[in-house]
């Protein structure tokens, strides 16, 4: 494993992608790790330039929906939970 060495010894430089939901080029929504935590990423579409933008919103996962979600496979289902939960 790859390590930032500029910042702190033994920081990973990659995080775990657990589901890629949507993909246009490049993954727009799934399941990764941030921080060593999983969260719900997706791609926000910039209306100005009607193309995506490199902006992700990250939502965290509890463990309880992270676990719901793998078990059905995809992130949408942990959204719709997510928000249910809110």
């Amino acid at each position: 494993m790859k390590t930032n060495t500029e910042n702190a010894p033994c920081t990973p430089l990659y995080e775990t992608v657990y589901t890629i939901d949507d993909y246009h080029d490049s993954p727009r929504r799934g399941i990764a790790d941030y921080l060593g935590h999983p969260h719900t990423f997706q791609c926000l579409f910039d209306e100005a330039t009607d193309d995506w933008s490199n902006q992700y919103v990250l939502i965290a996962l509890p463990p309880a929906i992270f676990k719901l979600a793998m078990e059905h496979g995809r992130s949408g289902c942990a959204g719709e939970e997510l928000l249910m939960l809110g």
